[in-house]
């Protein structure tokens, strides 16, 4: 999702992963890549986007990974 609609791709989560700048764009969970400028709030295990789309933060191994690249500046 982004400002002007719904981009479809091809590609792999990992090939975008790569794709994207970090550390402005952190893969979340195994189906979510987000901006972390587009964060609105961080809460239990979900990130909720200015949008008001709500994205779930994986679970462990990986989510104490996720909050620290999402909070740090």
């Amino acid at each position: 999702y982004y400002t002007d609609g719904v981009l479809v791709t091809l590609a792999s989560m990992a090939a975008m992963t790569t794709r994207l700048p970090s550390p402005t764009f952190v893969r979340t969970h195994r189906s979510y890549i987000v901006n972390r400028n587009m964060i609105k709030m961080i809460e239990g295990n979900m990130v909720t986007m200015l949008n008001g789309m709500k994205v779930s933060i994986a679970v462990s191994p990986t989510r104490d990974e996720v909050l620290r690249q999402l909070t740090e500046r």
